[in-house]
């Protein structure tokens, strides 16, 4: 554990932790924050579901000071932020009734992360969800709300990052075409390693969740091994979590077929990483948080 405190303080990349705690009232919240102080967590993640209930009180930002207390109490901090996302909401929504709200959440999201000194936030740029849209016009929507969000991260001293994921409009191809139209400091990506994993599996499976995605555009499938490669320049933060290539499982690390080691060894030269953010789903992987923090360490020893 030493080796790994040292190699961190001398990349000063901190390592965060997401957990899906919805439904759960703030003695179960305590008792999961608690457990993982116990296994040595110093980060957490501001959550898309804290996030939505902190929005959908009555007084949002009383609650996001419970929220600030609960983890400060137990020796703990937010790091980093994922926005809400979904198709009412991410950057490529075509529908024009709801963008007013999608580009107002977002910049919640982004104060949000100021009242909590973070300086990064995830944001789906959205997969093609409504028909009869193209690619093309997915892409001017997504400019369209980055061309209002940018602006105001940058007031806020926040960094956008869009994320992979594994249909046509969230490729790294699509991705970098944003960095080099905005040009922005206040832009850049996450990596989502899970993903990326199912777009290295080529399947024929019509119920794989890559052919499913490309078939929404009617689009032949790209399967792409080489995603984090094309993304380590603009890499900013990252999801970690694993799967087996059939599905978006968010496993513990070691629990499905991904190559930590090759994958942690590329992030570790990925010039504009701040943070690595654990974004396994405990229930999926019946699995304890010691269990987790466990293989956590374990592959942090590639981070080198």
């Amino acid at each position: 554990m030493q080796i790994i405190k040292e190699r961190f303080i001398m990349k000063n990349i901190p390592l965060t932790h997401y957990f899906e705690f919805d439904g759960l009232d703030a003695k179960y919240r305590n008792i999961f924050w608690h457990e993982l102080a116990d296994n040595g967590v110093e980060n957490v993640v501001l959550s898309d579901y804290m996030l939505k209930t902190v929005w959908d009180a009555i007084d949002p930002f009383s609650l996001l000071k419970v929220y600030k207390k609960e983890v400060a109490e137990k020796g703990l901090r937010f790091m980093d932020c994922h926005s809400p996302f979904g198709p009412k909401i991410d950057l490529n929504c075509p529908v024009e009734e709801l963008r007013s709200n999608l580009i107002g959440i977002h910049k919640q999201s982004i104060v949000c992360c100021s009242e909590c000194e973070i300086d990064t936030i995830t944001i789906h740029s959205g997969n093609p969800r409504y028909p009869g849209v193209s690619l093309q016009q997915y892409r001017e929507f997504i400019c369209r709300s980055l061309e209002e969000l940018l602006p105001f991260a940058a007031k806020y001293g926040v960094t956008i990052n869009i994320e992979n994921i594994w249909f046509p409009t969230n490729t790294p191809e699509e991705l970098i075409y944003y960095i080099n139209y905005f040009k922005s400091s206040n832009l850049g990506f996450c990596y989502d390693a899970g993903h990326a994993n199912l777009m290295s599996h080529p399947s024929d499976n019509p119920e794989n969740p890559v052919n499913v995605g490309w078939n929404l555009l009617n689009m032949k499938p790209v399967w792409d091994d080489k995603v984090l490669e094309k993304m380590l320049p603009y890499i900013v933060t990252c999801h970690l979590h694993d799967n087996d290539g059939s599905r978006d499982m968010h496993l513990v690390p070691c629990f499905g077929d991904i190559n930590w080691e090759k994958i942690m060894g590329l992030l570790a030269k990925a010039p504009n990483l701040r943070c690595i953010q654990n974004e396994v789903i405990l229930s999926k992987s019946n699995a304890s948080v010691a269990k987790m923090c466990k293989n956590f360490d374990k592959i942090m020893t590639y981070f080198k």
